[in-house]
């Protein structure tokens, strides 16, 4: 009898031992993950494929809040996603947050979460993290750096374009884009554009001038029409037109481009050592390193523009035939 006792509590204090390591061990884990964008904007929806990825063989629950940003400006809209954003995290009561693209972190982050106790990850942060208060006590990311200082030092060396206008829109990542980059590059305009007529007649105007043309993401301008654009480009005869934004590529004859699994790989595996324990402040942000070069041959035959031989010697080459 005093066996069997002994046991049944032997066997109790394993199931007892063992629910006990369950929830403090395997415990499943929850992060919200703040959009700045919609779903089906390419570069953020490949930021989020690559963090859910990195994450998917992990006891994780990831839930995604979609900002919407590039299409609601009006302020009195914005105040409402954010109350939404909010009430969404409270809901889930998140481990981590993670905030990706520019503005989960200035309208959700640097008011709300600014040095608080729940770690956060940011993520596609364009060129410098600053501008939103970082770093904070609770944060790390990375940085998202454009390669179009280096495009335009070999576009100099070995091709006839010396000057260049890059055409911005009034949206917050655009504008930060517009500011950093105006008085930073010799030779160099800047201009913002908030409509398609606004950057036909400014691009029709540099025709006379030979310059190379520059676009930043144009989905900021308030009747974005992709084919609209490529139309109107492609009646630019021989007008070389250059990018450096993921979401402009398709408009443009050839680039250097940003990978965006690079930036969700890198916040997911961030998660990760969160989760395990490792504190965030002892993270430290980084920048990305990996860029593209891509060339869309058809639509610059289209627009009888010739691309510099140089450009299909580069490495990372993608050719859209």
């Amino acid at each position: 009898m005093y066996i069997r006792h002994f046991q049944r509590q032997a066997i109790l204090s394993v199931l007892t031992f063992f629910c006990i390591c369950t929830s403090v061990w395997g415990e499943e884990k929850t992060v919200v993950y703040l959009n700045s964008y919609h779903a089906g904007y390419d570069w953020s929806d490949k930021e989020f494929d690559a963090f859910k990825i990195q994450l998917s063989d992990q006891d994780v629950n990831i839930h995604a809040f979609y900002m919407n940003t590039k299409y609601i400006k009006n302020p009195a809209d914005i105040v409402t996603i954010v109350k939404n954003a909010l009430s969404f995290i409270d809901k889930h009561q998140p481990d981590v947050l993670v905030a990706a693209d520019d503005n989960a972190s200035k309208y959700i982050i640097q008011p709300h979460f600014a040095n608080a106790e729940i770690p956060v990850v940011f993520l596609g942060l364009n060129l410098d993290a600053t501008t939103y208060g970082y770093p904070y006590k609770n944060s790390t990311g990375m940085v998202e750096l454009e390669g179009l200082i280096n495009l335009i030092k070999v576009i100099r060396q070995y091709t006839h374009f010396k000057n260049v206008t890059m055409f911005f829109t009034p949206s917050t990542t655009s504008m930060k884009k517009y500011h950093h980059y105006k008085n930073k590059i010799p030779g160099f305009d800047a201009v913002v554009v908030k409509n398609f007529n606004e950057f036909k007649d400014k691009v029709t105007a540099l025709q006379s001038r030979g310059e190379l043309v520059a676009l930043d993401t144009l989905n900021g301008l308030d009747d974005f029409n992709a084919l609209r654009i490529q139309d109107f480009l492609a009646e630019q005869n021989g007008q070389a037109v250059i990018s450096v934004s993921n979401s402009s590529q398709n408009l443009a004859h050839f680039g250097y481009i940003k990978v965006p699994d690079e930036h969700g790989i890198w916040a997911g595996e961030t998660v990760q050592k969160i989760l395990s324990g490792i504190k965030v402040s002892d993270i430290p942000s980084t920048i990305n390193s990996h860029y593209q070069v891509f060339i869309n041959k058809t639509f610059a035959m289209r627009c009888n523009v010739t691309i510099p031989d140089v450009f299909y010697k580069l490495p990372f080459i993608h050719i859209n035939e």
